[in-house]
């Protein structure tokens, strides 16, 4: 009692073995495999969404449409959509493309052929659109520096609001400056990139403030200008950290995984100038729109790349 906890105890003898310890987070390492489009095809390249085919939506933000490819590039068509479209989402099991329009001030759903299923409305300069696969979308705002939940809708039936994640403007725990890029983290907790406070913060589903990490630099675990962030399939957390040029790699709680480019701007094979949006395979293979390169750039894990011939 006066210890505050339950203590657990087993006859003498049957106690388990020790096991050693197993990293659960391995070190990141990509390399880069070949690049998609250029300058001359695309247009402010901003996020990028996969179904589950394989094939690559890009959010071509200075042409407000959709660019759609094969997983190796070729070019399979496009479709416009609403003007300064900046986030992409795509739900796999419905076939559904979510698409959030800094300029309309709504998010778009789209069948995978373009054809506009419904329109969610109020929303205020969003972002970026993450979902949660219970039938909710999150919204970031930078500009009312918070994150609207709202279901998704389905059909031709719009969404609606459900809840408001953050505090208001601020760095105090809970509040917000400049919430950019948003990602349903692996237990149900909502991630949040901050421009403005150049960190993380994460929330309940319901709003609640849970943690934040990440300071302004440009070391492991820094950040200048964190914006669109993932989960991959093992639970890592993934940031364009644009103002640096490099991809990051964290842990759920901020640990310091991996990083790769430059840190300075540049159009080599590698190098990012203000990369924005990605998405990754579960093989770890890493689609990034290289926003003022013009161009999407694919890594793949250290040592896996093909071998030519």
């Amino acid at each position: 009692t006066n210890n505050g906890r339950i203590q657990v105890f087993v006859p003498c003898g049957t106690a388990p073995t020790p096991t050693a310890t197993v990293t659960l987070q391995p070190t990141v390492c990509e390399e880069f495999v070949y690049s998609i489009g250029s300058s001359a095809s695309l247009n402010l390249p901003y996020d990028i969404g996969l179904d589950g085919a394989g094939n690559v939506y890009e959010l071509d933000n200075g042409s407000a449409k959709v660019n759609v490819f094969t997983a190796l590039g070729a070019y399979l068509g496009s479709w416009g959509t609403a003007s300064s479209p900046t986030g992409i989402a795509v739900d796999k099991a419905a076939g559904e493309i979510y698409v959030a329009s800094y300029g309309a001030g709504n998010v778009r759903v789209y069948d995978l052929s373009g054809n506009l299923l419904r329109t969610t409305t109020g929303f205020s300069q969003p972002r970026n659109v993450a979902l949660d696969g219970l039938g909710n979308m999150y919204v970031t705002e930078p500009e009312n520096n918070r994150v609207l939940k709202y279901t998704t809708g389905s059909g031709t039936t719009a969404g609606t609001a459900v809840t408001v994640l953050g505090k208001g403007l601020g760095s105090l725990d809970g509040q917000l400056n400049q919430p950019f890029g948003v990602a349903v983290g692996p237990e149900g907790d909502i991630y949040v990139s901050e421009t403005g406070n150049k960190r993380i913060s994460v929330f309940q589903p319901t709003g609640g403030f849970v943690r934040k990490f990440g300071s302004s630099g440009s070391g492991p675990g820094q950040f200048d200008l964190p914006r669109y962030i993932r989960f991959d399939a093992q639970g890592r957390l993934w940031v364009a950290d644009s103002g640096s040029h490099r991809m990051q790699v964290l842990d759920p709680y901020g640990n310091f995984l991996g990083q790769w480019g430059t840190g300075t701007a540049g159009s080599a094979a590698g190098q990012f100038n203000q990369e924005r949006g990605f998405e990754m395979d579960a093989s770890g293979k890493v689609w990034v729109a290289d926003t003022n390169n013009g161009r999407i750039q694919v890594f793949v894990p250290c040592g896996t790349a093909p071998t030519p011939v």
